[in-house]
């Protein structure tokens, strides 16, 4: 964690220097609050960023794709293994081996 700057008055000034902007959606043309959240919401993502039921949610999700991966490949597998075996069986009887004298 980075040290906190500035005295404990610099600090409570920012909070409203940074609400009422983002709460107005303040558009002064180059710059623009429209999508700055408030800080109240940036508080609420942040405790949401740090909730163990975050890594959860990411473990189910990775497991489905892995699982889709898996299930994907498998299919992509047993239809080529099963060209292959098409193939050789329709050419087994065809192949003869010549022997040079």
């Amino acid at each position: 964690m980075t040290p906190r700057t500035g005295t404990a008055r610099e600090r409570a000034g920012t909070l409203p220097a940074w609400h009422l902007p983002a709460s107005s959606k303040l558009d002064l043309g180059i710059v623009t609050f429209r999508n700055v959240p408030t800080p109240v919401e940036a508080r609420a993502a942040w405790s949401l960023l740090h909730s163990p039921k975050l890594g959860a949610s990411f473990g189910r999700v990775l497991a489905g794709f892995l699982a889709a991966l898996g299930a994907a490949s498998g299919c992509g597998m047993s239809t080529s293994l099963g060209a292959l075996a098409g193939d050789l069986a329709s050419n087994w009887g065809r192949v003869s081996i010549r022997s040079r004298a």
